[in-house]
């Protein structure tokens, strides 16, 4: 157990690895109290509960920090002029929920993709992807 304890600065670059950029510290300290009072814990253990806490937390970040839409409106799209809003708001409902409010929410910031990734606590090269994936959908609707 000991053993553990002496990687703690390894143990917080990990977390920081695993997505958690503002309290890496947290996850670890959140890793120690889970493998509290248990026997025969190794590093493999160590690291996957690690791990499932960071991805945790990751996660009910990424759900607190977007809001919810109810209902779509023409003015929370900006379409280019040749293309109808039907058209775009009939795209946007064959769209998964989570992919809608993405995409409203990174136009609604007017950020740089670097600074929406950095807010939201994405990774860069997920919102370039994403958002390149999104817009090419929408571009086969002028097509």
């Amino acid at each position: 157990m000991n053993e553990i304890y002496k990687k703690h600065k390894y143990w917080i670059g990990l977390a920081y690895s695993f997505g958690i950029i503002d309290f890496p510290e947290d996850a670890v300290q959140d890793a120690y109290l889970k493998i509290y009072g248990k026997e025969n814990i190794n590093e493999s253990y160590f690291y996957f509960t690690l791990h499932s806490i960071c991805m945790n937390m990751h996660n009910k970040r990424k759900l607190e920090t977007i809001p919810f839409y109810d209902n779509l409106d023409a003015e929370d799209i900006e379409p280019s002029t040749t293309t109808d809003i039907t058209d775009v708001l009939f795209t946007l409902d064959n769209w998964t929920w989570d992919e809608k409010l993405f995409y409203l929410k990174y136009i609604e910031e007017e950020l740089s993709l670097r600074k929406f990734a950095k807010k939201y606590h994405y990774d860069y090269n997920w919102v370039y992807r994403t958002l390149k994936e999104l817009k090419d959908r929408l571009k086969q609707i002028k097509d």
